[in-house]
């Protein structure tokens, strides 16, 4: 008996989902080793990246949007940092567990990097790195 459409798509994001859970934990596995973070860097990015997640969930964003976006908990997080700040932190942070997130460069268009915020697979320790 052939599963239906449905049936078949259904299993398919779950193996998709699955295979990403995966990815997480073999590249938490690989790079458990030191992070180009400070301590301070570490501290901000606990304030700013689950608000990140809560504002955009697992959506792409720049630099520039996160800055102009009119969410109110975004805004008391970032404070008055610069483009450049901000992009530089990130970038530091990326591929690092952070608050049960991790921010993941997606690529660029030009010369913006595009990001996002992912969940991390459970039992990798905070400030892993990836």
């Amino acid at each position: 008996m052939k599963p239906d459409g449905s049936d078949l798509a259904a299993k398919v994001q779950a193996l998709e989902a699955a295979y990403a859970a995966l990815a997480l934990e073999v590249r938490a596995l690989k790079g458990q080793g030191a992070s180009r973070l400070s301590s301070g860097d570490l501290d901000t990015l606990n304030a700013i990246v689950p608000v990140l997640a809560a504002t955009y969930g697992s959506a792409n964003f720049t630099v520039k949007e996160l800055l102009a976006a009119p969410a109110p908990g975004l805004k008391l997080v970032l404070g008055d940092v610069s483009s450049r700040r901000l992009g530089k932190l990130l970038a530091r942070g990326e591929g690092t567990v952070i608050a049960t997130y991790m921010i993941e460069k997606i690529g660029t268009e030009g010369h913006v990097v595009i990001r996002r915020i992912v969940g991390v697979v459970p039992g990798v320790s905070n400030s892993s790195r990836l």
